[in-house]
């Protein structure tokens, strides 16, 4: 009579275990990834200068972040493919600025750190450190909660799994 519902439960304490170790993993990466990265220096950042030729917003990444495509096409004639993270800049900004004279700073992982045109500042550096140290505080807050939580779902398992074997054996 209720052997469908003996099916459904039996894998559970299993599924438990095996979901509180990945919650715990995921903390542990979420721990490092806010605190490995370190901006780098203005003065280290690299610049280029140019017409923004072209835009196209795409996923990059294992974590699916959503990233403008930057084309910027140089004096000489060459092409610059830089990337913009799409939460530092409106869709209608980018294309505003499409055909536009625009000047970048971006790291040698070709991100762009500062995005002028005509004069006025799009994005500055400053606002680009501050939003990531915001973002890592976050994720630093956050990363501690999600491997607790992950712990408490393999111990919640775990505990199953061994009271089950103990009735079993009784």
């Amino acid at each position: 009579m209720f052997s469908w519902i003996r099916l459904i439960i039996r894998p559970v304490p299993w599924a438990l275990m095996l979901a509180g170790g990945a919650f715990t993993i995921s903390g542990g990466l979420m721990f490092l990834q806010s605190h490995i990265g370190v901006p780098p220096e203005r003065a280290a950042l690299s610049q280029v200068a140019g017409v923004l030729d072209s835009t196209r917003k795409v996923v990059r990444g294992r974590q699916r972040s959503l990233i403008y495509d930057l084309e910027i096409k140089r004096a000489d004639g060459g092409v610059v493919e830089l990337w913009l993270p799409a939460y530092r800049i409106s869709d209608e900004r980018v294309k505003d600025l499409l055909g536009q004279p625009v000047v970048t700073l971006f790291s040698n992982n070709q991100v762009v750190w500062e995005l002028g045109s005509g004069g006025t500042t799009v994005i500055s550096y400053e606002q680009t450190l501050r939003e990531d140290a915001q973002i890592n505080a976050f994720v630093a807050r956050l990363a501690p909660k999600v491997g607790g939580s992950g712990i408490l779902l393999l111990l919640a398992g775990g505990l199953w799994v061994l009271r089950r074997r103990a009735a079993a054996a009784a």
